[in-house]
């Protein structure tokens, strides 16, 4: 996640609680890697891994989520970059290719993000 929004993490965790999944949403739905959990999360989490579930959100159903809705992120990140995710070197070399050319057209940079938002 190489366009990680200071302000943003701070807004999350300033908002976190010891039970609760704090979760923002992109315009692609859930961000469960940007999310902040409370350790009061542990047991929902450990009793799924337990039962097989690989899925991060699958100890969901068992805690307290507090969306983070489209509105308030575009208040620290408008191109929502913060989720952008790099998981291959092609995704790597693309985006850096994207970063150099909008450097040179001051450009936005949202189509290298398109293809690399979390799911």
């Amino acid at each position: 996640m190489p366009y990680l929004n200071n302000d943003l993490v701070r807004h999350l965790a300033g908002r976190a609680d010891a039970g609760s999944v704090f979760i923002p949403e992109g315009p692609a739905g859930l961000e469960p890697l940007h999310a902040v959990y409370g350790k009061g999360c542990l047991g929902a989490i450990e009793e799924t891994l337990m039962a097989g579930e690989r899925r991060i959100m699958s100890f969901f159903d068992r805690v307290s989520i507090v969306r983070i809705n489209t509105e308030q992120i575009a208040g620290f990140d408008p191109s929502f970059a913060s989720f952008c995710n790099i998981n291959t070197p092609e995704e790597y070399f693309r985006l850096r290719g994207c970063e150099r050319d909008n450097v040179a057209s001051d450009g936005p940079f949202e189509e290298a993000l398109a293809g690399n938002r979390n799911d």
